[in-house]
């Protein structure tokens, strides 16, 4: 059974690597290496069967072989790993890492991180898979302080890449997680929020800014005018979709209620005159959140108003 099971993961993956695959296909495809890697080979056998397919022959993380396609069914593989926390994990992270300094592919690998701890409904419990509770806190662990620290040394045209990869892992973490680390962390979620062309970082970022704000405003406080003034960028950014501008409007209107006036106060005037464009754009849904945000800061002044001192 372990020798059907390692035959039946070699012919998904060379599956998944056929170009002429609809989206629909390969991504159904993926779904089963990532089952079968997870579920039916046995932990004796994972080490073999990972360095054959990753390292030498199959080589899919060399320079030669790296391209889209290779780099989605490496994810898929090391989705399974990280899942079931086998120890191979700690290999594959750091050289998927190193893999975003790459000129041509770094930014699809980038991507790939958000792929690592999404919610999947096959790769469950439910589905009797070996889910470690461990899971999410050793990918933090291996990831988040690497892509920090490399981030200062990166080359401009690789940042984006660190960023990408930085949101992708956050957006499925709680913030009992990512606490150690924000000091590191929130520097580079404000920088992920100047990307541009890149919605799907920019609506994590967002959330994450709201998990902050709600669970320790005081992490957010020395960047207050860096966080007010990117959210206001974004809320009349027509790059960015309807949802985004919205949901950087209720950051917006979170920030007003939950850092301390003395810090949001000087801002008052500006948010609100900013926050004209945002009351005439086209979408309703950006119009009503809008007024909302506009409604809370101009409070900010009268008696009652503002934030909530802490005790």
């Amino acid at each position: 059974m372990p020798q059907d099971s390692q035959q039946l993961l070699r012919a998904l993956i060379d599956y998944s690597m056929i170009e002429s695959l609809s989206p629909t296909i390969r991504a159904a495809s993926l779904r089963q290496v990532s089952l079968v890697l997870h579920k039916f080979i046995p932990t004796t056998s994972i080490k073999a069967v990972i360095e054959s397919t990753l390292y030498q022959p199959g080589d899919m993380l060399s320079e030669a072989k790296l391209n889209p396609l290779s780099i989605r069914v490496v994810f898929a593989m090391t989705k399974a790993l990280v899942l079931r926390n086998a120890s191979i994990t700690s290999t594959i992270l750091p050289s998927l890492l190193e893999k975003l300094t790459d000129p041509v592919f770094g930014l699809t690998v980038a991507r790939g991180f958000s792929s690592l701890l999404q919610p999947d409904d096959i790769l469950n419990k439910e589905n009797h898979c070996r889910i470690s509770a461990l899971h999410k806190q050793k990918t933090f662990n291996s990831i988040v302080p690497q892509l920090a620290s490399s981030f200062k040394s990166a080359d401009t045209a690789a940042k984006k890449n660190y960023l990408i990869a930085l949101s992708g892992i956050l957006r499925w973490l709680p913030y009992s997680i990512i606490e150690p680390e924000l000091s590191s962390i929130v520097p580079l979620l404000l920088q992920s929020l100047d990307l541009e062309s890149e919605d799907e970082v920019k609506g994590a970022t967002i959330d994450t800014f709201f998990a902050l704000l709600t669970e320790n405003p005081k992490a957010v406080e020395q960047h207050a005018s860096s966080l007010i003034t990117r959210l206001l960028n974004t809320t009349t950014a027509k790059k960015d979709p309807p949802r985004v501008r919205a949901s950087a409007l209720q950051c917006l209107t979170v920030v007003s209620g939950r850092l301390r006036i003395e810090l949001v106060l000087p801002f008052r005037r500006q948010v609100v005159k900013r926050l004209i464009g945002a009351l005439d754009d086209k979408r309703r849904a950006v119009r009503i959140e809008a007024v909302r945000c506009r409604a809370k800061w101009i409070e900010l002044d009268e008696p009652g108003g503002g934030a909530e001192e802490e005790d």
